[in-house]
C-alpha cells in the first residue's frame, strides 16, 4: 500500500499518509468512531488558517518549535 505514495512522496514522509488512508478505510467500515467532529463553520474556519499557514514559507526548526496546543488550551484555537 505504501507503494502508491513512495512514488510521489519523498523520503519516508508518505507513512502519515498511509495512516490517514488507513483510518479512513477503518472509519467507513464503522471499525474507527470520532470522539466528536467539526461543524461546517469550524472546518471552513480551520481550512482558512491551514490554507494562511501551508502559504509561507518555514524551516524545519521553526515547524516544530510550533506548540498550537489543543483548543482551549494555552496557545490552542479556539
Amino acid at each position: 500500500m505504501t507503494g502508491a505514495f513512495r512514488h510521489v512522496v519523498p523520503g519516508r514522509n508518505y507513512e502519515d499518509g498511509m495512516a490517514s488512508v488507513y483510518a479512513e478505510f477503518a472509519r467507513r467500515r464503522g471499525w474507527l468512531k470520532p470522539d466528536g467532529v467539526l461543524t461546517s463553520g469550524a472546518y471552513d474556519a480551520l481550512k482558512g488558517r491551514a490554507r494562511q499557514w501551508a502559504g509561507e514559507d518555514r524551516t524545519k526548526r521553526a515547524h516544530l518549535n510550533q506548540q498550537p496546543g489543543r483548543p482551549g488550551e494555552p496557545g490552542g484555537h479556539s
